[in-house]
């Protein structure tokens, strides 16, 4: 029996220990850094959100002082009062939330089907379709013409006057496009052999895979039915169809007009001033939103990324 010659243990320099200890403490260093100006850039990003908050319940008379840079001052709810003893308001918002669903909905679905058509690659007059749909993001219409094409599809002062004009977008068809095109043609191929239709491969197949880019598009969609104040102030007469942006904002420009003489009397003990309402009605927009998109934000993180990086 024979033993094998063991092989000599290797000796470790001082040297190599230390540029060892030297590496550990600089990335030591490094990731402390790094979190204190991660934590920094978060703090300055958020704060203008936290600011507005915590002016929306602050009494009018403490924000004129000025000096509110942590936490509310002369702590009230006379904002949101006011805010909310609009009788139009609550009728407003559901009126925004019909607004959002449908208009997301019915945009999201057709322009899949747009993209979908335009993924295809052998489609006739393909390169001629998507130079001519984005011409329509370099120039427009303009307000006149626009408001006479309502007039002439009897739009104005109608419900649909939220819908039809915003289905289309360019560039939400441009990130579900380029979703299609990633998607392996082999599986369309193989659908058509068994005898599926280009509708059955389009809801089977292509919407089910795109969901981050569905997603991302949904949320966009959503943003602007939800904040959208202009249509319902040119376009809509009658109150009852007016969305929640319009009304608060309408709700702000008579604010501001009936407090313009507040702000001679700074000694005053004053409620609310047309800043403090302006910050409530910020938070009472905003809110519906911020509570949607944690559900949506993995998705979005997703989408908003397709076709950043090419293979």
């Amino acid at each position: 029996m024979t033993l094998k010659r063991l092989k000599p243990i290797k000796k470790i320099k001082f040297s190599d220990r230390l540029s060892s200890v030297r590496e550990t403490v600089g990335s030591k260093v490094f990731d402390i850094v790094n979190i204190i100006l991660l934590v920094a850039i978060a703090l300055i990003m958020l704060y203008p959100m936290y600011y507005v908050i915590i002016l929306s319940f602050s009494s009018g008379s403490e924000v004129l002082k000025g000096g509110i840079f942590l936490f509310p001052r002369g702590f009230t709810l006379a904002n949101y009062e006011k805010v909310f003893s609009e009788k139009q308001l609550i009728r407003a918002f559901v009126i925004s939330i019909g607004r959002t669903v449908i208009g997301t909905f019915v945009s999201v679905l057709l322009i899949s089907m747009l993209a979908y058509g335009l993924s295809v690659k052998s489609l006739p007059g393909r390169k001629f379709l998507n130079k001519f749909f984005f011409f329509t993001t370099i120039f427009s219409g303009g307000a006149i013409p626009t408001l006479c094409l309502l007039v002439e599809l009897g739009l104005l002062d109608n419900f649909f006057v939220y819908i039809i004009p915003a289905i289309y977008s360019f560039f939400n068809m441009l990130i579900i496009r380029t979703q299609f095109e990633s998607i392996p043609s082999s599986l369309k191929e193989s659908a058509q052999i068994d005898g599926a239709s280009n509708l059955r491969i389009f809801f089977t197949i292509y919407m089910p895979l795109s969901k981050s880019a569905l997603a991302t598009v949904a949320l966009f969609t959503a943003v602007f039915h939800w904040c959208d104040w202009y249509a319902g102030k040119y376009y809509i007469q009658t109150d009852m169809l007016k969305p929640a942006a319009t009304v608060l904002q309408e709700m702000l420009d008579k604010a501001m007009g009936e407090m313009s003489s507040q702000y001679a009397g700074i000694g005053q003990d004053i409620e609310t001033t047309s800043s403090t309402l302006q910050m409530a009605f910020v938070v009472v927009i905003m809110l519906p939103i911020m509570l949607v998109y944690p559900f949506l934000q993995k998705h979005f993180a997703k989408g908003a990324m397709i076709g950043s990086i090419k293979e």
